[in-house]
């Protein structure tokens, strides 16, 4: 069996944002997605939410997860799994928001499309949220998924985090789910655009042409933009080296 990659805990400044996104401060047991067991029986419908960080990569084998999780994934990648897990284990009306990997918005194998179709159609997929690549993990590429078990989506919120910096604007548009208009960066698309057989959650499919008269960044804009960065970067080495000792 190839072992599937699991993350340590989310930053704590994510994490909070989960918790806010999915209403995990309300009353009702609550499941730790990156502490799941995919291979015991799924204990149907019993979380008001589930949130964390799915398993990044790696497959298992069909022993290594339980009967309702393989025919809701129909696949055996680690992070389709317990996606198919959440879902499952949720109560109707229970909100999932987990981190995934950018592989799960434009993946194109027939379990990627099956499931995203499941969260399209039969379940209400609020938001997708699309993390610059290194702000929840050094090199990782990430996204966060935001729906409600049962219900009907409408309309789904793409949302890009570029850095720590925009999480609390992001919390003060939530609660109403407010357009920002013109944005390239936060918009809406209806269900009905969200078109089968991919039922793609790439942003990119969707996103308006940038306008002409747009203004441009500056060159000091860049520059202090690549020295942020990079200090992003070299803390997230400092703590890695630091986990390692």
């Amino acid at each position: 069996m190839q072992s599937a990659t699991r993350m340590r805990p989310e930053p704590p400044a994510v994490r909070r944002l989960l918790a806010v996104l999915a209403a995990a401060d309300d009353a009702g047991p609550i499941a730790d997605a990156s502490a799941i067991d995919l291979g015991r029986p799924v204990p149907a419908t019993q979380y008001t939410a589930v949130i964390g960080s799915v398993p990044f990569g790696g497959t298992i084998e069909s022993n290594g997860a339980s009967a309702e999780v393989r025919a809701l994934a129909r696949s055996r990648r680690a992070e389709l799994l317990a996606i198919a897990w959440a879902l499952l284990a949720l109560k109707v009306g229970g909100r999932l928001a987990l981190i995934v990997p950018e592989s799960m918005l434009d993946g194109d194998t027939q379990a990627h499309h099956a499931l995203r179709r499941r969260l399209v159609e039969e379940n209400a997929l609020q938001a997708v949220i699309r993390m610059r690549a290194g702000l929840f993990r050094p090199r990782t590429r990430a996204a966060i998924l935001i729906a409600t078990r049962g219900g009907v989506t409408e309309r789904v919120g793409f949302h890009q985090l570029d850095a720590a910096r925009d999480i609390p604007e992001l919390l003060a548009r939530w609660p109403a789910q407010r357009d920002a208009p013109g944005s390239v960066t936060s918009f809406f698309v209806r269900r009905e655009d969200i078109r089968p057989p991919q039922y793609a959650f790439d942003p990119n499919r969707y996103r308006s042409a940038r306008p002409a008269d747009a203004p441009q960044p500056q060159a000091h804009e860049i520059l202090h933009e690549i020295a942020g960065l990079e200090a992003e970067i070299l803390q997230g080495i400092r703590d890695l080296v630091g986990m390692l000792k």
